[in-house]
């Protein structure tokens, strides 16, 4: 009897309706209220969270593998003591010879399986067993009824609530069932005659009549049509609300029946599954069952109804590729709820369009443009140095984050550091914007805000500022020159020419007013200058212009030449001008750090996860403080913990509570604040989409499109200027490199090597409109000369042939021009002289800047040498390419004397 009620409760689950999950989630919350072993049978059933997919692997493991075994070990027992002990005989045949087992017994006990067989077979076929809608955990207002054989325990349910309620569910029927068992134990009278067997009957009778009457107070009370089933087997097109694929699929048929084209997309119909398999992702797709005509370009178009319509325009072949790989959902799903949403089989819904792109990264780890949110998401992982606590799939952590803090307390206060850890941001307002001075910038800085008490700042600061394990050596300017400009009333004044005239602002911001409005102007590469000059000791100022690296020597400032003289003024403009008088002033007093404030410091440096960005000489890294994040967007709704919050229970929302607000999802989270636009939010969301993790497939390796790190590290004298000035900053080579200034692949194709050393020693404006310039290094003769000769070598691009200039002549240079002015009017982009345009870079001293090789090869295909250049491509003759050239190589200009004062060294 236990068995087979075992195989009712277990099989209950398996059609997995909605009458299925929720009487399971009553039966698995009675489990949990069993005294000591409640906690353990719902683990062993699998409802211990939520009535899933392992509660249903558990409950079928339980029906179909543990139960027949279990049951026919129980009828090997019968038989075996049937054979040892006999048939009990009938009263009267007590004296009777006991009958054989076989052939006799077992003839009657195969026939009655097989009679029971037959009954059951003609109930399957004839009786109509309803369903009712697939499983629905959201569906609250549903009222689950157990089937018939369990009815009286639902009914008992109702006379014990609240904490009698284990009296009802568990005491009363765990009773039932030890008199059950024991009664053969308490009637042993030898008499065998069934009426006259009284405390055996009894109880059997008040048992029969007591399930009885429960069982019937179940049914009489069950409201009439309450979970009426919405499925039934009694007319094909009911049978076909099991399979909607069905119906779409002869939709798909009667709608291209309507087209004119009705020939071709029905070339590849067919009335089965339509199912797509790639091995190497381990992909199993049936989403064009439904889709039918995704691959169709005549069903392009908003008039043509889904699920029929053409799939936009994609790089990848859709009836090659599928669909789950970019937008994920169930591919072996044939009903839509299944395959596009998540149900309780499956977790990861389909992707909504905005996040799509998170799908490319799986596949592409390298830069791909046709996915910009993907790319700015990166980016934005890169830029928030997310890798310095969490792992995180195709970003490798670089040599430095943040700075190094090792002498830290020798460059600012510790005031200064308290200001910074409170709120590392000039000003913020109550929506998160950062004002300086009044202007706005969208841009977030690095350094997020961290949770910190009154005391944890002190301690820290304590700790930052008392880092003094180089000491700064005050320099000793020439006395002559701080005589020299002491006495001079426009020191200052002549430290900002000096401070502009070097172009500073290329790299570091700087907010400046300009008719009244207040605006941050220059680059990004560097750390913003506004209120520098109230942050940095002024010690440490000088040490730091004259040599970065001393200090830091991962830092990307270049090494400058500076002069005593160049050096003083612009310190002096720095310390007077670049500097906020009250940005300490909200600052409490803070004395000399103690030592329990120094070890408090110490501590939460530790605990907070300091040491994953910064270093500490001494201090180890803390390379994993955050959670692995490289398999982040593989991962199902169970795997995350949502906390108390009230968000959506899948993936997307889950990253982005925790970029919005960390401690909304747990409140003990150690991750600091960012403050993030919904722009920023999204895509880094789409990044994190994209980490799936290690490949699931060998073949899927095979697929991947790597990152290619490209690397350039040139040894000899040019490697050590290289590196001095830093020039892969701004510049690329052959790949390698920063973005803010020309790609200098093909440079010793482009520029003569003259005009490259004088460049170096005096940069000069190619393109007036431009904001960011190269600034004045001061580089010596020598530096200059070995930087033009490898560029001149190396740096060489094969479509730009040498060119013998004597070829050209003055005519052809005539030519040249009319071309030049007349037919094509180069001059509205170009300027020479005093006259033309600003689009193209100024061509007045082309004739000594650039090789004739270079020029003729531009002229026949400018993206051929710079692929991103703007200037069209234009169908030049032969003649009128070299009468341009001849035309251009003519204006050239008298090199200006370099005044000595700027290159002091």
């Amino acid at each position: 009897m236990l068995l087979t009620l075992a195989y009712g409760l277990t099989g209950y689950l398996l059609p997995w309706d909605n009458r299925a999950y929720w009487g399971t989630v009553v039966a698995t919350n009675i489990a949990a209220r069993a005294p000591l072993l409640g906690p353990y049978l719902t683990s062993l059933l699998g409802g211990k969270d939520s009535i899933g997919v392992v509660t249903f692997a558990r409950f079928f493991a339980l029906h179909v593998l543990l139960l027949p075994p279990a049951t026919t070990l129980l009828i090997l027992v019968h038989i075996y003591l049937v054979r040892k002990h006999g048939v009990a005989p009938a009263p009267g045949d007590e004296y009777v010879p006991k009958k054989r087992f076989y052939p006799e017994q077992a003839f009657k006990d195969t026939l009655a399986i097989f009679v029971a067989f037959v009954i059951l077979f003609i109930m399957a076929v004839i009786v109509r067993v309803p369903l009712e809608r697939a499983a629905d955990p959201t569906d609250t207002a549903y009222t689950p009824r157990p089937e018939w054989y369990f009815l009286f325990l639902f009914q008992t349910l109702k006379f014990f609530s609240g904490s009698l309620e284990v009296v009802g569910s568990l005491v009363l029927p765990g009773l039932a069932v030890l008199l059950l068992l024991v009664v053969p134990f308490i009637d042993r009278d030898q008499v065998v005659a069934v009426t006259r067997r009284t405390f055996a009957l009894t109880f059997v009778a008040l048992a029969a009549i007591g399930w009885t009457a429960l069982t019937a107070a179940a049914v009489i009370t069950t409201p009439k049509g309450a979970n009426r089933a919405t499925i039934d087997f009694s007319s094909p097109s009911d049978w076909l609300q099991l399979s909607p694929w069905k119906r779409y699929k002869r939709g798909y048929a009667r709608f291209a029946q309507t087209r004119p084209d009705t020939k071709r997309l029905m070339t590849d119909y067919g009335s089965d599954i339509d199912q797509i398999w790639i091995p190497d992702m381990n992909v199993v797709d049936r989403c064009t069952t439904c889709h039918q005509g995704i691959s169709q370009p005549t069903l392009a178009g908003a008039s043509v109804p889904q699920p029929y319509r053409a799939h936009p325009i994609v790089p990848h072949q859709v009836k090659e590729w599928g669909c789950v790989i970019c937008h994920r959902g169930q591919g072996l799903a044939t009903e839509v709820g299944e395959a596009h949403k998540t149900t309780l089989a499956w977790e990861q819904p389909i992707l909504p369009v905005s996040f799509i792109q998170g799908s490319c990264g799986t596949c592409h780890r390298a830069e791909i443009p046709q996915a910009p949110r993907l790319q700015r998401g990166r980016e934005l992982l890169v830029q928030f140095n997310c890798v310095g606590c969490h792992r995180l799939q195709g970003i490798e952590r670089p040599v430095m984050l943040g700075p190094d803090l090792t002498n830290i307390g020798t460059k600012v206060s510790r005031e200064w550091l308290y200001k910074w850890l409170k709120e590392p941001r000039t000003i913020v307002d109550a929506t998160g914007n950062v004002t300086v001075y009044g202007y706005e910038t969208g841009d977030e800085l690095r350094m997020p805000k961290f949770r910190l008490s009154e005391q944890e700042l002190k301690g820290l600061t304590a700790y930052l500022s008392s880092l003094r394990s180089t000491p700064v050596a005050p320099y000793k300017f020439d006395p002559r020159v701080v005589a020299a400009w002491e006495k001079k009333p426009d020191l200052v004044e002549q430290g900002e020419l000096r401070f502009r005239q070097m172009f500073c602002s290329t790299c570091h911001g700087l907010a400046v007013t300009r008719a009244g409005e207040a605006k941050l102007i220059g680059g990004d590469i560097g750390p913003e200058l506004t209120k520098v000059g109230s942050k940095v000791n002024p010690d440490w100022l000088v040490a730091w212009l004259r040599d970065p690296q001393a200090y830091l020597p991962h830092a990307q400032m270049p090494r400058y030449g500076w002069s005593d003289e160049d050096l003083y003024v612009v310190t002096q403009y720095i310390t007077a001008k670049l500097v906020d008088p009250d940005l300490l002033s909200d600052v409490p007093k803070l004395g000399p750090p103690t030592a329990e404030e120094v070890q408090l410091g110490h501590r939460l440096f530790l605990e907070k996860g300091c040491a994953g960005c910064h270093t500490i000489e001494g201090v180890p890294s803390q390379k994993d403080f955050g959670p692995d994040l490289s398999n982040l967007g593989g991962k199902s709704a169970s795997q995350l913990d949502f906390g108390q919050t009230k968000i959506p229970r899948n993936l997307i929302a889950y990253i982005q509570a925790k970029l919005t607000d960390p401690v909304s999802v747990n409140p003990a989270a150690r991750m600091p604040q960012y403050y993030l636009n919904s722009s920023d939010i999204g895509a880094l969301t789409v990044a994190l989409l994209s980490m799936s993790g290690p490949a699931s497939a060998s073949g899927m390796e095979r697929l991947i499109v790597a990152r290619k790190e490209a690397a350039l590290h040139p040894a000899g004298r040019f490697g050590e200027v290289y590196e001095r000035y830093k020039c892969y900053v701004c510049h690329q080579f052959n790949g390698c490199g920063g973005t803010l200034a020309p790609d200098l692949s093909f440079e010793g194709s482009r520029a003569r090597r003259s005009w490259i050393v004088e460049f170096l020693k005096n940069p000069q404006t190619l393109r007036p409109t431009l904001t960011f310039r190269m600034p004045q290094f001061n580089m010596t003769d020598e530096e200059a000369a070995v930087l033009a000769d490898y560029l001149g070598k190396v740096f060489q691009s094969p479509a730009a042939r040498p060119v013998d200039e004597r070829a050209f002549t003055p005519g052809m240079a005539a030519k040249g021009k009319q071309l030049y002015e007349v037919k094509y009017q180069c001059q509205s982009c170009h300027t020479i002289g005093l006259g033309g345009g600003y689009v193209g870079p100024n061509l007045s001293n082309v004739g000594n800047w650039m090789a004739a090789g270079w020029i003729e090869a531009w002229l026949r295909n400018p993206q051929e040498l710079v692929p991103a250049a703007i200037e069209p491509r234009r169908a030049f003759t032969d003649d009128e390419i070299e009468a341009l050239t001849a035309y251009l190589l003519t204006h050239r200009q008298t090199a200006k004397p370099v005044a000595a004062k700027g290159a002091g060294r």
